[in-house]
């Protein structure tokens, strides 16, 4: 009967157990992906806003599909290459709270949009305002995955 035992390590069994531990790690994979695309469209345009943040915020939340099906609330923008934002994960970040999260030592030019009503798609209304701020972000095997908050503190 010993001799048995291992007859469930094969076979169907370990087909099956391979196919899904392959599926596994190829869907964690590919949330990352979605979540570091996300986190670009959402929140990062590397320009810098030369005009009235009010008036970026109508165009830029069209144009990065936040507008639809509903008019998004609220998002942040931040002014800087990527490159820039992932070293928050890293070097040139603190660790929060012993969370996948961390605090940028440097701060960055952000634009936030507020909507102010409108209709979907094309009429949504936003109020913006720009300044320089601290972020937090979370970090997922060392690159930024969200925009967690603004830190109001200009420097650590």
């Amino acid at each position: 009967m010993a001799e048995d035992s291992p007859v469930l390590l094969r076979g169907p069994f370990l087909s099956s157990s391979l196919l899904f531990l392959v599926l596994f790690l190829v869907s964690s994979v590919d949330n990352n992906k979605a979540s570091y695309r996300r986190f670009l469209r959402r929140h990062i345009d590397p320009r810098r806003v030369l005009i009235n943040p009010s008036y970026y915020c109508q165009h830029i939340m069209r144009a990065r599909g936040l507008t639809s099906p509903t008019c998004m609330g609220k998002n942040i923008f931040i002014h800087a290459r990527y490159r820039r934002i992932k070293i928050i994960c890293g070097e040139g970040g603190r660790p929060f709270n012993n969370s996948a999260s961390s605090d940028s030592i440097y701060s960055y030019t952000i634009t936030t949009c507020h909507s102010t009503g409108g209709s979907p798609p094309n009429h949504c209304k936003y109020r913006g305002r720009s300044e320089r701020r601290r972020i937090r972000v979370a970090c997922f095997k060392g690159v930024p995955v969200d925009l967690i908050r603004i830190l109001h503190s200009a420097s650590p």
